[in-house]
């Protein structure tokens, strides 16, 4: 191994530097210093491990999950006597996949332990940053990042253009508030700017036809503009599209780049574990094996081989504060066993994920469930288990709501309210809480069910699946 190797394994595999400098004991000008060596090191590290073995990355990752699951043994209540429980020992492991015998987590079960038994008691206050996520898949979670993490996020972004070959362009940047990654890293448009036809006009439009630049947003937004582009008849000027956080089928994809004359790519996440993966310049998802250890599981749990499709279960690396830790993130793929023509040998991944949903309204095009969803997720996650929406005609909303608490009620006005506006008045809004969800034959729930559910029928994507009532608790 050559010494650049050794040092850029070894940037790789230890905490972030300058994340125990970033608090307000130092003056800030010492610590934007520091953080930019420390950023300059780990994206030098970072560009270095393009040419990294499949052996390499291997024992980058063992280090790596060595070391938090020794830290979530030794300091956080709820893994401490788990792994008691079932005689594991975080300092005996020998490969990756002997963490096969720890539990998976999902994020119903998550929420169900006591918040404090997840963090860990030798973590300081200050890098324990409040979040949330965006309640999409209908189950809202508000958690702890660690600081560390949002240091890697920044370096990550930078990983993001470096592998689709987008140098110092310009950003035009739509919705995706809270990824703090991207502030200040361009011109930055809301969700409710593209909405509203006044800021469509007098402050989106200007921008994206003068110049071209790069557009960053989500999945369903990007659908919204092409529409409103094709309603208003405009012609964005995009040298690049990145969407984040929604599966796109290849269809769209190819129809949305035919629209737009440029390409799209994507990086795929959770707001719990970061970043898994990046797509390349040759359109392929690469996993982020700096940051996770990503597993595909069938429904017994067992790992799935190469090419076979199962849920996806991941281990952050980057969280000490909450530790997470073997966690069905809620989506499917595959592994795929061979390398990337670009080169790198980081492992490729194919993702399912989960696809854009929308809310349709009479006389409009359909509105992303995103725009609603960012509404619980911003307001009511610590007061909601779990929700639905219900719509089997374009002028009837139904929410449903399981909350936190038993017989505990929100705002259910302020709820309509809301959605109503979003809906331009046009769609009749009911709220109300239930003591269970209607879910597939298979015991999942839906966040949208759009077609009969009285007669216990629903279609996701197009496809009809029988529908029961189960309990939320």
């Amino acid at each position: 191994m050559s010494i650049k190797k050794f040092i850029e394994k070894k940037i790789i595999e230890k905490a972030p530097f300058s994340v125990e400098y970033d608090h307000d004991a130092f003056p800030d000008f010492f610590r934007a210093k520091v953080r930019a060596v420390d950023a300059r090191l780990q994206n030098w590290a970072l560009l270095g491990s393009d040419f990294f073995s499949a052996d390499d990355w291997q024992e980058i990752q063992l280090v790596k999950l060595k070391k938090l699951l020794v830290h979530a043994g030794t300091n956080v209540p709820y893994w401490r006597e788990l792994f008691w429980k079932i005689g594991f020992d975080p300092q005996r492991i020998s490969h990756a996949r002997d963490i096969e015998r720890i539990p998976m987590l999902t994020r119903a079960e998550l929420k169900k332990i006591p918040q404090e038994r997840l963090l860990a008691e030798n973590i300081p206050k200050w890098r324990f940053i409040e979040a949330s996520t965006s309640g999409s898949t209908g189950e809202p979670l508000r958690f702890f990042q660690d600081a560390r993490d949002v240091f890697r996020r920044f370096i990550n972004t930078n990983q993001e253009f470096r592998y689709a070959g987008t140098g110092h362009e310009p950003l035009t940047i739509v919705g995706l508030r809270k990824h703090h990654d991207l502030d200040d890293a361009g011109t930055s448009f809301s969700i409710w700017d593209l909405e509203n036809p006044e800021t469509r006009h007098t402050r989106i439009y200007p921008h994206v036809t003068q110049n071209p630049s790069v557009l960053v947003t989500a999945g369903s937004i990007v659908r919204r503009i092409a529409f409103f582009a094709q309603y208003d008849d405009i012609r964005p000027l995009f040298s690049k599209i990145f969407y984040r956080g929604e599966f796109l089928s290849d269809r769209i994809i190819r129809e949305l780049s035919s629209f737009f004359n440029c390409q799209l790519f994507t990086t795929y996440g959770t707001r719990e574990c970061s970043l898994l993966g990046i797509e390349c310049e040759r359109h392929v998802l690469h996993q982020a094996p700096w940051m996770n250890l990503t597993e595909v599981v069938g429904m017994d749990g067992a790992r799935k081989a190469h090419g076979d499709v199962g849920d996806i279960v991941v281990t952050f690396f980057e969280n000490y504060a909450m530790p997470i830790i073997r966690y069905r993130i809620g989506d499917t793929g595959n592994s795929v066993g061979q390398a990337c023509r670009c080169g790198r040998s980081s492992p490729v991944i194919k993702l399912f994920g989960r696809r854009s949903m929308f809310i349709r309204v009479a006389g409009e095009k359909s509105i992303p469930l995103t725009v609603f969803t960012k509404h619980i997720d911003e307001n009511y996650s610590d007061k909601i288990f779990r929700y639905q929406f219900l719509q089997k005609d374009p002028r009837l909303l139904v929410f449903r709501y399981v909350p936190m608490e038993k017989g505990q009620l929100v705002e259910e006005e302020a709820i309509r309210d809301s959605f109503t506006k979003c809906t331009y008045h046009k769609v009749r809004v009911e709220v109300e809480a239930a003591d269970v969800l209607y879910t597939t034959s298979d015991g999942k729930t839906l966040p949208l069910v759009t077609e009969s559910f009285g007669d216990s029928k629903a279609s996701l994507g197009g496809s009809g699946a029988g529908l029961s009532e189960n309990p939320e608790r």
